[in-house]
């Protein structure tokens, strides 16, 4: 029973440390990373002035064990769940001038991902959902 509780906290390091992870960057400053799905955690805010600043929003995502035949797709949506931008690959750079345009659309912008087999027989039997990165406001 000792042994068992030695072994313990082995294996949790190894399952904490076999998990996704995602950063967000915003003009060269890390706004989230993280590697847990938490949309009331996951939130951050960008002013309108940083948008009037020539920069870039960059979401990359890493995955533990990435899978070459899968292809990932990094969108943003509105409150209204309607698709406002897309990019398949494991980065999505969005220049400030279009994430404005973005934020005229709506004020809350939710960033998911989702990865299908590159196979259409097999995508076809694969369950895809969604998974929440981050969500994105906008403040004065």
């Amino acid at each position: 029973m000792k042994k068992l509780l030695l072994l313990l906290p082995l294996f949790a390091t190894f399952f904490v440390g076999a998990q996704d992870s995602w950063k967000v960057v915003h003009n060269a400053s890390t706004r989230l990373s993280a590697n847990e799905e938490s949309p009331e955690e996951n939130v951050f805010s960008i002013r309108i002035s940083d948008l009037n600043k020539t920069g870039t929003l960059t979401i990359t995502y890493k995955a533990n064990e990435p899978q070459a035949d899968w292809i990932r797709t990094i969108m943003i949506v509105d409150e209204d769940d309607s698709e406002l931008a897309t990019n398949q690959g494991n980065t999505f750079r969005l220049q400030n001038a279009a994430l404005r345009a973005l934020f005229k659309k709506a004020t809350t912008l939710k960033i998911y991902t989702m990865a299908i087999p590159s196979d259409p027989e097999k995508a076809a039997l694969v369950r895809v959902r969604r998974v929440h990165l981050a969500t994105i406001t906008l403040t004065r």
